[in-house]
């Protein structure tokens, strides 16, 4: 089981053993970003690992976590930056992505799904705000429940 190309598993923790740097990028694209995180710190002050070594192995999980949308991750790469150029660079990046969406769910742009919403609200098919209640917002129970109670209450009055 230990040729190239394949991470090694600990059979009792079931997360890969990193030996080099190659294993390194493949835990990445397998997902085992803090197993790579940890290898990466504890090797850091290795004579053979500089400076450089450090900056392209927190820039690869610094890219991965961003991916992830774990933002909070991904902020614990930049400061590993070792100047503040790719500090700031990695910083401005991360300040402009976390801010693009609202929440899951929702479009990270005014995309189809909202603009839809938008259009149904300004035609009078929806409640007012429907359209502007991000998806995982606790208010959007509370509109499900009282556009049902609408809709029933102009059943009630014949409403057509």
């Amino acid at each position: 089981m230990n040729h190239e190309g394949e991470i090694l598993k600990s059979a009792v923790e079931q997360r890969p053993v990193i030996g080099k740097t190659s294993h390194f990028n493949e835990a990445i694209d397998q997902g085992y970003l803090n197993a790579a995180e940890q290898w990466m710190l504890d090797n850091k002050d290795k004579p053979n690992y500089d400076e450089g070594w450090l900056d392209d192995r927190s820039r690869d999980l610094f890219r991965a976590y961003r991916k992830k949308e774990d933002w909070v991750a991904a902020k614990r790469m930049v400061e590993l930056a070792s100047d503040e150029n790719g500090k700031a660079g990695r910083r401005q990046v991360l300040e402009a992505e976390s801010g693009m969406s609202r929440s899951r769910g929702t479009c990270m742009t005014m995309g189809t799904a909202s603009t839809m919403a938008s259009l149904v609200e300004a035609l009078g098919l929806s409640l007012p705000h429907n359209a502007a209640l991000p998806a995982v917002d606790a208010r959007r129970q509370k509109m499900a429940h009282l556009t049902g109670h609408t809709i029933v209450n102009m059943i009630y009055e014949d409403i057509k």
